[in-house]
């Protein structure tokens, strides 16, 4: 048995309007983390903080008991990652000095898959006059992604003029 078809003549497609279109990068650079848009922010409200910037956002609050759900759009794991802690803690103003402590385990989860446990806890301390403020906040922890982290910053201002440190 033979079969014959035939191919209809169909033109070819018009060239590009764009003679470079082959050179165009496939995909646009991310821009630097942390930096762009929306620029960084917290915003509190009674025991309540919210912060945020360009790489995602923490909601966090409590007295006793305290909590945290924070977002990051894009991880370590390469997607979107959600934190849970949970813990005790405490912090209290006396004047111009305040102090506070929390001990926290958390638990990061990409999809449905958990890709960080981890436990820490934080110590702060502040003073702040007219004109002059100071504040200190040490933290130490570890997560099975990162390892151990102690970290310590020191902040303030003199009239005006902002000095920090920190330990890393």
């Amino acid at each position: 048995m033979l079969f014959l078809t035939t191919v209809p003549d169909v033109p070819p497609p018009p060239p590009p309007s764009d003679t470079n279109i082959d050179k165009k990068p496939k995909t646009q650079a991310h821009p630097t983390p942390g930096k762009g848009f929306p620029p960084p922010g917290k915003f509190g409200f009674g025991p309540v903080n919210i912060s945020w910037d360009s790489k995602g956002f923490t909601i966090s609050g409590g007295e006793g008991v305290v909590g945290s759900i924070g977002y990051k759009f894009k991880g370590p794991s390469g997607q979107g990652e959600t934190t849970f802690s949970v813990g005790i803690g405490y912090s209290e103003s006396f004047g111009p000095l305040s102090a506070g402590a929390a001990a926290m385990v958390s638990m990061t989860c990409a999809g449905n898959n958990v890709v960080d446990v981890g436990a820490g806890m934080t110590t702060s301390l502040g003073a702040s006059v007219p004109g002059v403020s100071e504040s200190s906040t040490t933290s130490l922890g570890a997560t099975m992604r990162g390892g151990p982290d102690v970290t310590w910053q020191n902040s303030g201002s003199f009239f005006g003029k902002n000095v920090s440190g920190g330990l890393q």
